[in-house]
């Protein structure tokens, strides 16, 4: 429904970044506007990997044979890294900033900005955990 609102006065969401929020709001018919952007960038990747080797002596009964056993076991694995900012503001249908705030990411996987993202919601002035 708002999706027509927009595509009948010509907008799309790039034209929409260059309009006020009161005439956002206007056309839209709402109360608040909400801004937003996630900035994420890929900061490269790190390898981890060990080896362990065990050696095991040779048994009462195995007392004939000449060694032991050895045991060699390897693990590798590689983790992407990205830093996640998150800005948020909302506006209300005057124009006024009700509320803005800006944080990084939470961790440094590609997805974090989602829990970046519902953390700042929950903690804005209509979210459960508003103080």
């Amino acid at each position: 429904m708002r999706q027509s609102i927009l595509l009948k006065n010509n907008l799309d969401p790039n034209s929409i970044k260059t309009m006020m929020p009161q005439k956002v709001a206007e056309l839209l018919g709402v109360e608040f506007v909400v801004y937003g952007t996630a900035n994420i960038t890929f900061e490269g990747t790190r390898s981890y990997g060990s080896s362990s080797t065990t050696y095991k002596d040779k048994t009462e009964k195995d007392k004939d044979k000449s060694s032991g056993k050895e045991f060699t076991s390897n693990s590798s694995s590689t983790v992407s890294n990205y830093d996640t900012a998150i800005e948020l503001n909302i506006f209300s249908d005057t124009g006024s900033n009700l509320y803005s705030v800006s944080r990084n990411g939470f961790g440094n996987s590609l997805d974090t900005y989602d829990g970046t993202l519902n953390y700042l919601i929950k903690r804005s002035p209509w979210g459960s955990k508003n103080k």
